[in-house]
């Protein structure tokens, strides 16, 4: 039997087992040049959240850093929140409607 990918598929959720044979020769892991790093700095926003909200506890923060290719940014107090400008014009419209 040549090794190869089967695949089976339970409650939905498609699973890929590796199926090989004592003849098979193990493929080293892929691992990126360096022409495929890119590294840059980070544009981020920092405050604490107890300036803003009086439930906050002392030591919680919220984060703001943009993405760097531009299309968005992420959100981070005690959660991360990704949103696109899109996402967030929308966002933004639909709380100022909720806040009339």
């Amino acid at each position: 039997m040549a090794a190869g990918f089967r695949t089976s598929a339970a409650a939905g959720v498609a699973m890929v087992l590796m199926v090989s044979t004592a003849n098979s020769t193990p493929r080293r892991p892929w691992r990126p040049s360096v022409a495929d790093i890119t590294t840059y700095k980070l544009d981020a926003a920092f405050a604490k959240l107890s300036d803003f909200d009086s439930f906050a506890k002392p030591d919680n923060f919220i984060e703001v850093s943009l993405w760097h290719n531009g299309e968005g940014f992420d959100a981070h107090a005690e959660q991360t929140i990704r949103l696109s400008w899109g996402e967030f014009k929308a966002l933004k419209k639909l709380v100022k409607e909720l806040d009339q």
